[in-house]
């Protein structure tokens, strides 16, 4: 199944809450919120709820995502696709209780596109720190 996505997530989050987030449970609303904070989408792309709807590459990184306690996302655009995958990290010392994320960007072949860590801040920004 695959919904329509055209703007950008609204995240009316309470930023004090979402600092306190430790759990694995929780990397899905992080996630959520630096997608829509920091990555740039393919434009009328649609957001894939089903995991059957990607190619077999992006299937296997999606079920070894999930097996290692990740989130993933995805969204296609015609032939493209675009695969999100995210993990907790340790924090720098620097901010020890802040969240921090591994975000990696597929691309449609499986490949690479992009990896960074990104740290949440107590003002609700996001922070790229590689």
């Amino acid at each position: 199944m695959v919904v329509a996505a055209g703007t950008h997530l609204a995240c009316g989050m309470d930023t004090s809450r979402i600092l306190a987030f430790r759990h694995p449970s929780q990397l899905a609303l992080l996630m959520d919120s630096l997608v829509a904070s920091t990555v740039r989408l393919p434009q009328a792309s649609a957001k894939v709820v089903n995991r059957g709807d990607i190619p077999a590459a992006l299937q296997r990184i999606a079920i070894s995502a999930s097996k290692a306690r990740m989130e993933w996302r995805a969204w296609l655009k015609g032939d493209a696709v675009v695969l999100l995958t995210a993990e907790h990290v340790a924090p720098p010392a620097t901010h020890p209780k802040s969240p921090t994320v591994r975000l990696s960007v597929y691309g449609s072949q499986g490949r690479v596109k992009d990896r960074s860590v990104w740290l949440y801040q107590p003002d609700g920004n996001w922070q790229k720190l590689t």
